[in-house]
């Protein structure tokens, strides 16, 4: 018996390995499968409690209606999720049902030989304190490698995408200090995934000093137009020159030193006044009167010197109820 003991627990163990590996895929193949619904999911909730949205929800009165399908989405996730739960909880006790039924057998079988005075008290405390390490151990040891497995089915999603190379690579080493022309020539672009051409032969020209408005119908390529000046795509053919050169000759973080960008879905950051200014140049985020010069000629006229804490005040009241709110 001494010899066969361990072998009888390690064996009974061996299915609670294989079971914590067929949960955790079924686990993360429903993660997988539900991530889209949780971003739904997410999004319902941001909305609830987005201050951005509290006027339009009290206006038209889609509280409720918000809040319904925010419910039913819940108690679709909670309900599978309690099932996935449920299956776990049975896979695993069942998985360790094996290893105890092997060691409390272990230990009857020690407890009739003490009734037969073949072992004695002493080799019942022996063997069960050896059982109950072995089979902790045991325990310890496949909820690492079960723990690794689910780790590495998780790294290998981020492993592929940091594989994956960008649309746009910043492959020019030329520098600009300043963009006196932007030139379209034959420009046409289809953005990725889609069939429909959204630019076809665009031509232009714009110079220094000039001012410019497109204006056209939805759809038209008017922010394309600005996407494709700003390289956050490339076109399909044709050029984009800038100051006669090529703006893929260009290294990318010189020439957007040279442009100033406000989207029609621009961001707004909770953040102090200093660091909000300074996005666009962070390398300036210390240098207090470039701020001020810099809110001085946007005409931002909101009291900076009256104000207790500065440029160091913050905007919106997501971290101060004292801040200011634009």
């Amino acid at each position: 018996m001494n010899v066969f003991l361990p072998i009888i627990i390690i064996v009974c163990s061996l299915p609670g390995v294989f079971c914590d590996k067929y949960v955790a895929k079924r686990q993360y193949d429903w993660q997988l499968k539900r991530a889209r619904n949780d971003r739904k999911l997410g999004y319902l909730k941001g909305i609830l409690q987005s201050k951005g949205n509290a006027k339009d929800l009290r206006v038209f009165g889609v509280q409720e209606y918000f809040k319904s399908r925010y419910i039913d989405m819940w108690k679709l996730w909670f309900g599978e999720k309690k099932k996935m739960e449920k299956l776990k909880l049975a896979i695993t006790f069942s998985a360790f049902i094996l290893p105890l039924v092997a060691t409390t057998s272990a230990l009857i079988m020690v407890g009739n030989g003490i009734l037969n005075n073949v072992l004695t008290v002493g080799d019942y405390s022996l063997y069960g304190g050896a059982s109950s390490q072995l089979l902790s151990s045991i325990v310890a040891f496949t909820g690492v490698i079960n723990q690794s497995y689910e780790s590495e089915m998780r790294l290998s999603r981020y492993a592929d995408f940091l594989k994956m190379e960008p649309i746009v690579k910043n492959t020019g080493t030329r520098i600009i200090e300043e963009i006196n022309k932007i030139e379209f020539r034959n420009v046409c672009f289809t953005y990725p995934n889609t069939e429909r051409t959204v630019l076809k032969n665009i031509s232009f020209s714009i110079s220094s000093n000039q001012s410019l408005a497109l204006v056209d119908l939805n759809g038209a390529g008017k922010s394309t137009i600005v996407k494709l000046i700003l390289r956050l795509y490339d076109p399909d053919s044709g050029e984009i020159l800038i100051n006669g050169i090529n703006l893929k000759e260009y290294d990318m973080k010189s020439y957007y030193k040279c442009i100033g960008v406000v989207f029609q879905d621009f961001c707004r950051y909770d953040l102090k006044i200093r660091e909000t200014v300074s996005l666009t140049d962070i390398d300036g985020i210390d240098d207090d009167s470039r701020i001020l010069n810099a809110c001085d000629s946007a005409d931002l006229n909101i009291g900076i010197d009256s104000l207790k804490d500065g440029i160091d005040t913050y905007l919106g009241k997501t971290f101060d109820p004292d801040s200011l709110e634009l």
